[in-house]
């Protein structure tokens, strides 16, 4: 992954993959790919793992308005604003490693980037979204 004013590409591990399956809240259905991804090259100021997530349509690299999206951890846990209804609502998930489970997903626009709440088999994680491209070699640019 190159992240924008980096010389180099980082490294990354996939430390947990999953297929979801969304219930949105406009009453539509999504299937897409969550992909848990873990820094080998960096950890955070703390000492903690640098980690993000990344979700893909299914089949990966579908057309979808919203995903591909980068999520990294928020500073905060605040998510406010109108949920974006196609994105949000209940899911579960079959893990390639073992985490089924299922959970819901709210998803809101503020100030033109994205806020996610995951909450997932009791445990809630607040994101916020990293515009992406994919390029050559499967290589994602952080804009």
């Amino acid at each position: 992954m190159r992240f924008a004013g980096e010389k180099k590409p980082e490294r990354f591990r996939v430390d947990d993959m999953s297929e979801a399956s969304l219930a949105a809240q406009d009453g539509t259905s999504r299937h897409y790919y969550q992909f848990k991804l873990v820094s080998l090259d960096r950890q955070n100021p703390d000492g903690s793992d640098r980690l993000f997530w990344l979700f893909d349509p299914r089949p990966v690299g579908a057309a979808d308005p919203l995903y591909p999206l980068l999520w990294r951890p928020a500073g905060d846990d605040v998510v406010a604003g109108e949920p974006v209804a196609s994105h949000s609502g209940n899911f579960s998930t079959r893990s390639v490693t073992g985490y089924d489970g299922s959970g819901a997903c709210q998803i809101v626009k503020d100030d033109g980037a994205y806020r996610l709440r995951f909450d997932f088999n009791g445990k809630r994680i607040v994101c916020d979204s990293l515009p992406i491209s994919v390029g050559k070699g499967d290589v994602i640019s952080v804009l």
